[in-house]
């Protein structure tokens, strides 16, 4: 069991396809160590595809684009990759992906 959490969340069964907070900050090291999503997701026991949504930290390790940068680009008017849960930002990974594909100059 998780220790220094809410006794309601130590029953989250760790094997679905949700992330919990220690699994998203071994992905973020993960990226920050140049591993791949699929490298990480088989580490942590995940489907690749679980990880659909990125926090800003999590898409700055991923592109090498620096936080600020990126920050900047979620405030774009019609941001195809951003996701607002409340006012957090969150980075859509496929459209992410897709717009770094396809971006020459950022």
């Amino acid at each position: 069991m998780l220790q220094g959490i809410h006794p309601s969340l130590k029953e989250i069964d760790t094997t679905s396809n949700y992330i919990i907070y220690e699994e998203r900050m071994e992905l973020e090291n993960g990226l920050s160590g140049g591993k791949s999503f699929g490298e990480i997701a088989k580490e942590l026991g995940k489907d690749r595809s679980t990880v659909l949504l990125l926090t800003v930290r999590e898409a700055a390790a991923y592109s090498n684009i620096g936080i600020n940068k990126l920050d900047g680009l979620l405030r774009e008017p019609n941001c195809p990759f951003v996701l607002f849960v409340g006012t957090k930002k969150l980075v859509k990974r496929k459209e992410f992906e897709a717009f770094l594909a396809k971006s020459l100059i950022i």
